[in-house]
């Protein structure tokens, strides 16, 4: 049994004075990540692994989550999760190790969520920027886990939590 949170990095900032890889996130952003990582850790979810997008805006996505969960270990970042292609997205989802059984994963659209589109079948169209994506799946080898044959655990995300 795995358990994959598939996570769009925070929002952020809309400086075209650097390359987009470089991008920070913003204070909005800070602040929403922020509280969708604490209903993470409120819920007790802590994972065994959290892989990243090498963009800078996913890493401190990763990190601040990281940190309010109490994740111990190295986060793991992947150039193939920034401006991928959904074979390059589903390549690194099947190769992470099987001992792994809760992972994250800190990616931006569109192919985060095709990607959860395609191994939930769901339509979900797009997701708002720090929003989670829970899907379970009943294999133990993520290279075997099939196309649509995920279970939807839970989609959150900040506006959800708007007048609370």
């Amino acid at each position: 049994m795995k358990k994959v949170y598939f996570i769009r990095h925070a929002k952020s900032l809309n400086n075209y004075d650097c390359k987009d890889i470089d991008r920070s996130i913003n204070q909005k952003g800070e602040k929403h990540i922020k509280f969708m990582a604490n209903l993470l850790k409120d819920k007790g979810i802590m994972p065994d692994i959290i892989i990243s997008s090498s963009a800078k805006r996913a890493f401190q996505t990763a990190k601040i989550i990281s940190d309010i969960v109490g994740f111990q270990s190295q986060i793991v970042q992947k150039k193939e999760l920034y401006d991928s292609s959904l074979s390059d997205f589903l390549q690194v989802f099947h190769e992470i190790d099987d001992k792994f059984k809760s992972v994250f994963i800190i990616a931006h659209n569109p192919c985060i969520s095709e990607i959860c589109e395609l191994l939930s079948n769901s339509v979900i169209d797009h997701m708002p920027t720090s929003s989670i994506f829970c899907i379970e799946f009943e294999q133990d080898c993520f290279k075997n886990i099939q196309n649509h044959s995920g279970k939807v655990l839970f989609f959150d995300y900040p506006k959800l939590h708007k007048n609370k």
